[in-house]
């Protein structure tokens, strides 16, 4: 552009040289024609004559059209009428000779001068008044130029901050598709701990299946044992009811006949409270073990209800932010690629327009205008472009944010372990209080089985004490007739020995009743613990029913997350913040579980 507008100048400046050159010649030609046809006219008028016939007839020359221009303006300055009429006129009336045109051109050769003059000066005016609106032309056409390259290098700034803005677009691509990286890699982490949960469920529903066959077949023992010692029990007091009130003298044979009858269910008396102490000491020991697992299966059962339900919302806003970022990276595409077509576009106008610029220069105002139009769009893309990576410096600002929320999530959820830890405390606090009742109630069992033990010793005694009274009386009838005298003293001696015997059976009359109560209180306590094992069986229940429940909530949890794994896998969206929380939170549970 420099190289036509100074080639426009060279030119400009040489058109006005030859315009003044030009006027230069033309002075001089109009000077010295204007002599030499003086002269010739002086010297020869025939020849003008001629010649002025010949230019009526169409071939003049040029001095001769001179004089004639020259008459005509004569005769434009109004002289004689008759001088004027042969001037006009070229050829008089008379004779056609026109000898009266030199005189009087002679005479009014100034007035024809001044003229000249006058219109001299009027093509100089003309000729300065266009050479200065060419002027102003190539000021405009350069103008227009500088411009022009004031927009090429605009062009070049934008091509330069475009090319910064699309690798820093790529950069953010890349962050992204690390980050769905990283969250794929989450979610298969979700997933193997959910396979964990699974296996570690399936483990507790067969614990607990074994654990209810046991608790039935205790049951059923249990059951079997309290009705053969029920039916102990009513032969032991239906032995003990009997022969109350018979008489001193058949006392021993109804005591033989009563030591002989209870000689037989001792035995299974003994080995009935024996077995159920037994059984209620392994229902003390099972319904321990069933309530510790029980609550720590309700605990992990908690606690996996709670991380379940938290992974499920930060896995659902991590769905959603990927659903948003995945729609934004779909426009910055969209809008890249209309930007590189606009480029292109501007491209293609900017050479169609410096190729139309020196061929049209009437149209340098249209491009500059199409141009101008296209800059504003360009600059609207531009400050649309920094919107929206203000708007994405303001989203990573929101997930830095949420990485803090749930770093004190984390924390929350530490405190809330360390809550359970205090009620862990309290609960084995409660159990160890539950075990030494459990000891004293032992030590009771084993004192009642002391007393019985002490009650069969006197039974026993009795017994012998019978059985030598038997053979002390069939010694005595032996010996009536021979030992009358001796039999009144061991008649004496033996009703004291009866004295002591109806002492020893008030006694054991006592300690019999004694016994009936302790048996009754055994029996109030066996059907407490009957209760207490239907309760355990009425909450076993409940927690089959739970268990139940968390297995279909395990499966509805596992089918979300394969729907976030699926459309997790086809996003393209940043999860470092998903993946720390989740970290954490295993962490966490691993902890509570070690513990």
């Amino acid at each position: 552009m420099k190289k036509d507008k100074n080639d426009g100048l060279d030119g400009k400046k040489g058109t006005q040289k030859e315009g003044a050159q030009e006027k230069k010649a033309s002075k001089g030609m109009s000077s010295d024609s204007f002599q030499e046809s003086v002269w010739e006219e002086q010297d020869n008028v025939s020849t003008s004559q001629d010649s002025g016939e010949k230019a009526s007839e169409g071939e003049e020359s040029p001095f001769a059209s001179i004089t004639n221009w020259f008459s005509g303006l004569k005769w434009l300055n109004g002289g004689d009428d008759d001088e004027g009429k042969g001037c006009c006129s070229g050829n008089s009336k008379d004779d056609g000779t026109g000898e009266n045109g030199m005189p009087d051109f002679k005479k009014h050769w100034k007035k024809y001068a001044v003229v000249g003059l006058v219109l001299l000066i009027l093509f100089n005016v003309v000729w300065t008044l266009m050479d200065s609106r060419i002027g102003s032309v190539s000021g405009d056409i350069s103008k227009q130029s500088a411009e022009i390259e004031a927009l090429k290098k605009d062009l070049d700034v934008m091509k330069s901050s475009m090319a910064d803005k699309i690798a820093a677009m790529d950069e953010a691509l890349k962050g992204a598709g690390s980050a769905i990286e990283g969250i794929q890699g989450v979610v298969s982490g979700f997933e193997k701990d959910m396979a964990e949960l699974e296996g570690k469920v399936s483990d507790d529903r067969f614990l607990l299946a074994r654990h209810e066959e046991y608790l039935r077949k205790s049951i059923s023992d249990k059951k079997s044992a309290i009705r053969k010692y029920a039916r102990d029990l009513r032969v032991y007091e239906a032995l003990l009811t009997e022969g109350g009130s018979v008489a001193l003298p058949k006392i021993p044979v109804v005591k033989a006949a009563v030591s002989q009858g209870d000689s037989e269910p001792v035995g299974p008396v003994k080995s009935t409270l024996q077995l159920t102490q037994d059984s209620l000491s392994i229902t003390r020991d099972t319904l321990a073990i069933t309530r510790d697992s029980l609550e720590k299966a309700r605990a992990d059962l908690m606690k996996k209800e709670k991380d379940n339900a938290a992974l499920t919302s930060d896995l659902r806003m991590a769905r959603k932010e990927l659903l948003d970022m995945e729609a934004k990276l779909a426009e910055m595409e969209r809008k890249y690629k209309d930007q590189s077509l606009d480029l292109s576009q501007t491209k293609a106008d900017l050479a169609v327009a410096q190729k139309e610029a020196s061929d049209l220069k009437l149209e340098i105002s249209k491009t500059q205008g199409s141009l101008r139009e296209e800059i504003e769009k360009t600059k609207k893309v531009l400050t649309e472009k920094t919107a929206e990576l203000d708007r994405f410096r303001a989203s990573l600002a929101e997930k830095e944010q949420q990485i803090k929320d749930l770093e004190a999530k984390v924390a929350g959820l530490q405190k809330s372990l360390e809550e359970k830890e205090g009620t862990l405390s309290s609960v084995k606090e409660e159990l160890t209080k539950v075990k030494n009742e459990a000891v004293i109630k032992a030590k009771e069992l084993s004192e009642k089985s002391g007393l019985l033990e002490a009650t069969r010793k006197a039974l026993e005694e009795m017994k012998g004490a019978s059985a030598k009274m038997k053979e002390q009386l069939e010694k005595a009838v032996a010996e009536k007739d021979k030992l009358i005298a001796d039999s009144k003293a061991k008649i004496d001696a033996f009703a004291g020995k009866l004295k002591s015997a109806d002492e020893l059976s008030v006694k054991a009359s006592d300690e019999i009743e004694a016994l009936k109560q302790a048996v009754e209180a055994k029996q109030a306590e066996l059907v407490e613990a009957v209760s207490s094992i239907k309760a355990h069986e009425e909450r076993q229940k409940a927690l089959e029913q739970k268990l139940v429940v968390m297995e279909k909530e395990v499966a509805q949890a596992r089918a979300e997350l394969k729907e976030v794994k699926s459309e997790a896998a086809s996003s393209d969206v940043e999860k470092t913040a998903v993946e720390e929380a989740v970290s954490s939170e295993d962490k966490v549970t691993e902890e509570a579980k070690t513990e």
